[in-house]
């Protein structure tokens, strides 16, 4: 029987801003920036911690079971009303499903250089049409004494 696997953070450094991948300068990494981070030119991707898990699979249930009243209540809207992420998944046209196990080990986690306790994270969304699709959760999710905190940043096609 094999213990636990580890995987170790890969840290991409950029010389600025100019110089990182578009998907760092106009999503995640832009919205850091937006949120007052200044000095964000290194971003470490890693795993996503287990203890993220259940709570990444539960908020994309409530998604799923069309629970955007409840999300956009207790917060983990983020910046998007119900009514913004009813639409964007109306516009989509097709039917997100439950995420398949395998899923959160194909998921970015990003964590900010000085932000310890925040990790931006892409999670990509299974719909019955396609399987894995091009549509994509772009989450924050902070960690404190007061447990796990998730707040959705985005809904997009990546």
């Amino acid at each position: 029987m094999r213990g636990p696997q580890v995987a170790q953070p890969v840290t991409q450094a950029w010389v600025g801003p100019d110089k990182m991948p578009e998907a760092f300068r106009m999503g995640t990494y832009g919205k850091l920036r937006s949120a007052g981070v200044k000095d964000a030119h290194e971003v470490t991707t890693m795993p996503i911690d287990t203890k993220f898990r259940d709570p990444i699979r539960l908020l994309v249930e409530e998604l799923v079971q069309g629970y955007f009243a409840q999300l956009e209540r207790d917060g983990r809207s983020g910046r998007l009303s119900a009514s913004e992420l009813q639409e964007a998944l109306r516009e989509y046209g097709r039917t997100i499903t439950t995420l398949p196990d395998e899923v959160l080990n194909l998921a970015d986690a990003h964590a900010v250089a000085g932000q310890q306790t925040r990790w931006a994270i892409d999670v990509p969304l299974w719909t019955a049409e396609e399987g894995r699709s091009d549509l994509t959760l772009s989450l924050t999710i902070s960690d404190s004494r007061d447990g796990v905190r998730l707040e959705i940043d985005d809904l997009h096609v990546l």
